[in-house]
């Protein structure tokens, strides 16, 4: 299964759209299964994040593992 990663430490929330539209769009056309968005413990990230998997009916859910990091299904 293909997976990428995205790691949005260091990544200003005004950038998180077009950081992820580049990202999503490198994903979805590369046949990916399955990315990993890393958005560290902040809820205002996280919550930019949803907004923007909206945007493409898609669905982020937290990693049980790592609460710091989301885990969004492609396929």
């Amino acid at each position: 299964m293909k997976t990428m990663e995205l790691d949005l430490h260091g990544v200003r929330h005004r950038d998180v759209r077009r950081t992820m539209d580049m990202f999503l769009g490198d994903a979805l056309l590369t046949g990916t299964h399955q990315a990993f968005i890393i958005t560290g413990n902040s809820s205002d990230m996280k919550m930019k994040v949803h907004e923007v998997l909206a945007e493409y009916q898609l669905t982020g859910e937290t990693d049980p593992k790592n609460y710091g990091m989301m885990i969004v299904h492609l396929s």
